[in-house]
């Protein structure tokens, strides 16, 4: 009855995706200018000066370029008003199926869901092997020791996690800090802080892992 209708309907499809594709593009590049401070993260206050469907846009193709599942529009919303719209000092979580988005100051993040972790545990290295934390899947390295190969050999170097009350101060600084105050200044999100190896040589906290160290010629060994 309609002989043309199979061809007419193929062109609109490929017009369609055409056009598709050109928006990903727009969104691909608006999503550049909306980035956090923070590798794979967005601006909360950039995103949050587009229009609401240029905002739900830029959110679908960065969790899709993050390579995760789109959420439900229910849950979009959630991320938007919960998340983006959460004041600075807030620290909000949405989740679906194997994802979460969490904002830290500005930057808003998107991961998987954190695995079990005891903050309660603790090992002895032997600075000459790597170690291996198997609850963060992290490998600590040893080479990361050679400044205290020296020290180490008359030392007991213990790992462990944040419990309250350790200070540290960091090499070129003439400040002690509170952990606390430290991943202040490094921005490091709240959710990571009971998750960053603490390296003690005789008790004194020597490394923050992947954050900071003291003078290797200032310790109480020297």
């Amino acid at each position: 009855r309609w002989p043309g209708s199979v061809q007419t309907l193929s062109r609109a499809a490929m017009l369609q995706g055409e056009t598709q594709r050109l928006l990903d593009s727009y969104v691909s590049q608006d999503l550049e200018f909306m980035a956090g401070s923070v590798e794979g993260t967005l601006s909360a206050q950039l995103v949050l000066q587009c229009q609401p469907e240029r905002r739900r846009a830029l959110i679908r193709q960065w969790i899709a370029s993050s390579g995760f599942r789109f959420p439900t529009s229910k849950k979009l919303q959630h991320i938007i008003s919960d998340v983006f719209q959460a004041g600075p000092d807030a620290n909000p979580l949405v989740h679906w199926e194997a994802a979460q988005v969490r904002r830290y100051r500005d930057d808003v993040y998107i991961m998987s869901p954190l695995v079990e972790h005891d903050i309660y545990q603790s090992f002895a290295w032997d600075a000459q092997k790597d170690l291996k934390i198997e609850s963060l899947d992290l490998t600590l390295e040893a080479s990361y020791l050679e400044a205290w190969a020296e020290k180490i050999k008359n030392g007991s170097l213990m790992v462990s996690f944040r419990q309250g009350g350790e200070v540290i101060k960091p090499a070129g600084s003439d400040k002690t800090l509170t952990l606390k105050d430290l991943f202040q200044q490094f921005s490091i999100p709240p959710w990571l802080r009971d998750r960053i190896p603490l390296l003690f040589l005789d008790d004194e906290l020597i490394i923050v892992w992947g954050v900071c160290q003291v003078d290797s010629e200032l310790g109480k060994n020297s």
